[in-house]
């Protein structure tokens, strides 16, 4: 009779950020089969299962060798195959895990082995649903938004860890304020929520052009990685306050941040990034 696949995972972020999470639901999903997997330690594993690819140098090459490695690509295919390590990372690597139809087809065309496997959403905690006596206009009053304001929100990194005084070009920070700066030139008052953290270069750029905005979160002028990171049941309610939520990204592999407005029902509309066109309509793209 045969064994389960013992199957090591690996290549969480250790903060508690979207690979963590991630993470999370593929050891979920994986413990949740147990007639054909066991989860395992990298020593006496078969499978390699990695969440990101930089994160297999982490790992000991000698508990390698012989393993069937798994690998997902959680960004953009073309900024990986950009960095210095990658093409010898890529060696050990049998089969990439693709998770949108635009870098499965990336991945394809340069003769990688891919399956296409979705990121998964945790419909248990956004699920649109508010806790018991509460309400948008009581959450609203919680965090001092104003009652009436047309609420926009992003909850992505925009500053560079490095320095937080500059933008993170790949997440569009300053797409996202040049569309707050043109409904401000055109007489449209909204006001902004922002969470998460490395806001830094953002809530600088919305204060100087006088649009209003929360930031929900601690007011640390250093580096606030992961401190700034939101649970998940307090993300839940902060999609449901906006009335829009915004994505300006250039590059992503997700956003977690689709599928969790999606999830809770919250208007989106976002840049044609990672897999924004697997799961929203063309009008909100």
């Amino acid at each position: 009779m045969s064994h389960p696949t013992r199957v090591f995972l690996a290549g969480g972020d250790r903060a508690g950020w979207a690979l963590d999470e991630e993470l999370k639901m593929v050891r979920e999903t994986l413990a949740a089969m147990p007639d054909d997997v066991e989860l395992s330690s990298i020593e006496r594993c078969e499978v390699v299962h990695c969440l990101n690819p930089l994160m297999l140098k982490e790992l000991p090459s000698p508990a390698l060798i012989g393993k069937r490695v798994v690998c997902h690509v959680p960004g953009d295919p073309i900024w990986f195959l950009q960095q210095p390590d990658f093409i010898k990372i890529s060696s050990l690597v049998g089969r990439w895990i693709a998770q949108s139809t635009k870098a499965q087809a990336t991945l394809v065309s340069l003769g990688f082995p891919t399956d296409m496997i979705p990121y998964m959403l945790d419909t248990r905690v956004f699920d649109g649903r508010m806790p018991d006596g509460q309400s948008v206009a009581s959450l609203r009053r919680r965090w001092s938004i104003p009652d009436h304001a047309y609420v926009i929100g992003n909850f992505m990194r925009d500053s560079l860890g490095d320095s937080l005084l500059k933008p993170k070009p790949l997440k569009g920070p300053d797409l996202f304020l040049a569309i707050l700066q043109l409904l401000k030139s055109r007489g449209v008052s909204a006001h902004v929520l922002l969470a998460g953290p490395r806001r830094h270069w953002l809530r600088a750029q919305l204060n100087a052009s006088g649009i209003p905005f929360t930031f929900v979160g601690k007011d640390i002028h250093a580096d606030d990685y992961p401190a700034n990171i939101l649970d998940r049941s307090t993300l839940n309610l902060l999609y449901q306050v906006a009335d829009l939520h915004l994505v300006s990204s250039r590059s992503e592999g997700g956003p977690f941040a689709i599928l969790e407005a999606a999830g809770v029902k919250s208007k989106i509309l976002s840049t044609p990034v990672g897999h924004a066109e697997d799961v929203l309509e063309p009008y909100c793209l």
